[in-house]
């Protein structure tokens, strides 16, 4: 029986400023240009943050040593859709490389992506945002696409088996994390019971 000692992933985060920051237990501050290593796992997840409820893109990276990096940033910024679009043109993942930064001239977080030292371009446009009956843009059918690369980009991950459920939207996330955090009760009829 294999036994060992799991280790908590270094988490970072893209800031406001245009890097990945590292955070320590004494809220010290590192910040970083880059990211390097094999892209294992990417996901959507709902959090509870200091602003309200919003979803985050995680990016999980694994080094030579075996350390796991876990990069988060908002799921509907410019910048996760970027990479997301980037990403969906890999068919094979090798040492993936993610830098972010940000242009002072517009003030937007931009971001690239390398699959073996190979700059990546977007796969597909992106698809336009619409307006709805308001008259306010409407951002479901970007959205949509979005979450559908992302699904395909993890199905095509490395020891990926299935692809995982991408929730929509916030209460969808919402609803399937508490579907699993219920318990599952088996149905016992009388025929189960021993006595």
């Amino acid at each position: 029986m294999p036994i060992g000692i799991e280790k908590r992933p270094v988490y970072l985060n893209v800031d406001k400023s245009g890097h990945l920051v590292m955070r320590d237990a004494a809220r010290n501050i590192q910040a970083f240009d880059f990211i390097e290593g094999e892209l294992t796992d990417c996901r959507v997840v709902a959090v509870d943050g200091h602003y309200g409820a919003s979803e985050k893109l995680q990016l999980d990276f694994s080094d030579d040593d075996g350390t796991l990096y876990r990069v988060s940033m908002g799921h509907r910024t410019g910048h996760a859709r970027s990479i997301v679009l980037a990403l969906a043109g890999v068919e094979r993942f090798g040492r993936v490389k993610l830098s972010v930064w940000k242009k002072d001239d517009d003030g937007y977080i931009r971001a690239a992506v390398r699959n073996d030292g190979e700059l990546l371009r977007w796969a597909h446009p992106l698809p336009p945002a619409g307006v709805d009956e308001s008259g306010e843009k409407d951002t479901t059918t970007r959205d949509e696409f979005i979450d559908e690369l992302l699904r395909q980009i993890q199905a095509r991950l490395p020891g990926q088996v299935s692809t995982p459920a991408v929730p929509s939207s916030l209460a969808d996330a919402i609803r399937i994390r508490r579907e699993q955090a219920l318990p599952v009760t088996p149905v016992i009829d009388d025929d189960d019971v021993p006595f």
